[in-house]
C-alpha cells in the first residue's frame, strides 16, 4: 500500500513539474513505408512522402492511410518533391520525374543517371541539385548545367530568397547566385560546418541547417551568418520547416521549435518512438515527421503554437494578397500575402509597359502569413503593379510611387 501511494505521489509531482509541452504526444500515422522517409510535402489536400528505396506514397491531410503513387516512376528512391504551377516534380537517384495529375502518374523529365536531391523554382526556371546544379526553362523538357564558381558539385539543398539562389553542399559549404545560376560565389562567412543540408526562410531571416554543427542565421540576405543553435541538444540538422514566425527543425535527436527566429530552441519530441528525424513538414493542422525507420508521425500544431498565433494564419481554404501600405509610397512600401498550404510562390513587380522591375519572393513557402518590402528608390515615379502567383492562384494589385 505504501509503495502504491509513493508511486502515485511521484507521478503527480512529475506532472506538476514537467512543462506543459511534455504532456502532448506524437501519433504514429504510418508504421513503415518500407524504408527511410527522405521528404514530406503537401499539394492542396494531399500529403506526399518520398522514401529512400520504396518510391512515393500519399495520404490526406490527417496522414491516416497511405497509398503508393509510383506509376511511371522508376529509381525507387525519392529525395525531394517540388511544385511548379500544375506540375509536380520528384528528384531520384536516376534524374527527375514529372506529374501533371497530382502525383497519380509520372513521366521521366530528364537528368538520367544523375542523383537529384533538391528541386526549386526561381526566375521562371526549374533548378535541380545533386551532382551539380541544372536549369530547365521548360518544366523539365531540356536541361543545362550551371556550375560556374561551384567548388563542390554535391548539392544537398537549394533555396531562393529575395532574388538570390542558394545552394548548400555536402562538403563545400554554401554558395549563392544573383543571376539565376549563371555564376556562383561562396557565402558561408560565419558558418563553421561545410555540410549545409537544409535551408528555410522565416520572415526576413534566412536559416541554414548543417549536419554536425547546428543551425546558422543570416539577417543580411546571406552575406554573413551567426550560430543559432541555443537549446538544440543534437546538432545534426536534417530538415527545417516554417509556419509564419514559428520555426521547426528535425534532427538526429528529435524535433525542436523556435518562436524567436532561432535565438533559442525547445524540444517538442516527447512521445516520439524514434528520434532519428529525416524530414518534417507542416500540412493542414499538423506537424509531420518522417523517420529513418520509415514511419511517419504527426503532432497538432495547437500543442506547440499558442492559439493567438494560429489565429493569424490565413484560412486553409484561400490565398490572400493584401493591398500594399503605405500607398502612395516613397521610397518603400510593405506587401503582405498569405498561403493556406505549402506552395511555389512568385511575387513580382511590373511597370505599366509590362516590364518586370523586381522579384520580391520566389520559391517554395510553407503555409502562413508573409510580409516583404518593396524599395522603389531606383525607379521613376508612377504606377506599378505587383503580382502573386502560386499554382493556379493569381492576383494583381496596383501601387503608386511618388518621389
Amino acid at each position: 500500500m505504501k509503495n502504491s501511494f509513493t508511486r502515485f505521489a511521484v507521478s503527480v509531482l512529475l506532472s506538476m513539474l514537467l512543462p506543459f509541452d511534455l504532456t502532448a504526444q506524437w501519433v504514429q500515422v504510418a508504421a513503415s513505408l518500407g524504408s527511410s522517409i527522405c521528404c514530406l510535402a503537401g499539394n492542396d489536400t494531399i500529403l506526399f512522402a518520398g522514401t529512400r528505396l520504396n518510391g512515393m506514397s500519399c495520404s490526406n491531410k490527417t496522414g491516416m492511410g497511405w497509398t503508393p503513387v509510383n506509376v511511371g516512376a522508376t529509381g525507387g528512391s525519392i529525395f525531394c518533391i517540388g511544385v511548379q504551377g500544375t506540375f509536380m516534380f520528384t528528384g531520384t537517384f536516376g534524374g527527375v520525374f514529372r506529374s501533371t495529375d497530382c502525383g497519380t502518374s509520372w513521366k521521366f523529365a530528364g537528368l538520367e543517371r544523375l542523383p537529384v536531391y533538391s528541386i526549386v523554382m526561381a526566375g521562371n526556371k526549374l533548378f535541380a541539385g545533386g551532382g551539380g546544379v541544372y536549369i530547365s526553362p521548360d518544366s523539365g523538357a531540356t536541361w543545362t548545367q550551371a556550375n560556374s564558381g561551384l567548388t563542390d558539385p554535391s548539392i544537398a539543398t537549394l533555396a531562393q530568397f529575395g532574388g538570390i539562389l542558394f545552394a548548400g553542399t555536402e562538403y563545400g559549404g554554401l554558395f549563392s547566385s544573383t543571376n539565376y545560376g549563371m555564376t556562383w560565389d561562396s557565402v558561408d562567412i560565419g558558418i563553421t560546418d561545410p555540410r549545409v543540408v537544409s535551408m528555410a526562410i522565416c520572415g526576413t531571416d534566412l536559416f541554414a541547417g548543417t549536419w554536425g554543427n547546428g543551425i546558422f542565421r543570416s539577417t543580411d540576405n546571406g552575406a554573413t551568418w551567426t550560430a543559432a543553435s541555443t537549446g538544440l541538444t543534437n546538432l545534426n540538422v536534417s530538415d527545417l520547416s516554417v509556419l509564419g514566425t514559428e520555426l521547426f527543425c528535425g534532427t538526429d535527436g528529435g524535433v525542436f521549435h523556435s518562436t524567436n527566429s532561432g535565438a533559442s530552441w525547445i524540444s517538442v519530441s516527447y512521445g516520439l518512438t524514434n528520434n532519428y528525424i529525416w524530414a518534417i513538414t507542416i500540412f493542414g493542422s499538423y506537424l509531420f515527421a518522417g523517420l529513418e525507420n520509415g514511419s511517419i508521425l504527426r503532432r497538432p500544431l495547437s500543442d506547440m503554437i499558442p492559439s493567438a498565433s494560429l489565429s493569424n494564419i490565413p484560412a486553409a481554404s484561400e490565398f490572400v494578397l493584401e493591398q500594399n501600405y503605405p500607398n502612395p509610397f516613397n521610397p518603400a512600401t510593405t506587401i503582405r500575402y498569405g498561403l493556406p498550404h505549402k506552395s511555389q510562390v512568385i511575387l513580382t513587380v511590373y511597370n505599366t509597359l509590362g516590364q518586370q522591375v523586381a522579384t520580391l519572393a520566389q520559391g517554395q513557402h510553407e503555409a502562413g502569413p508573409y510580409e516583404v518590402t518593396f524599395d522603389g528608390s531606383a525607379l521613376a515615379s508612377g504606377v506599378y503593379f505587383y503580382r502573386l502567383q502560386t499554382g493556379s492562384f493569381v492576383d494583381t494589385k496596383k501601387l503608386l510611387l511618388l518621389h
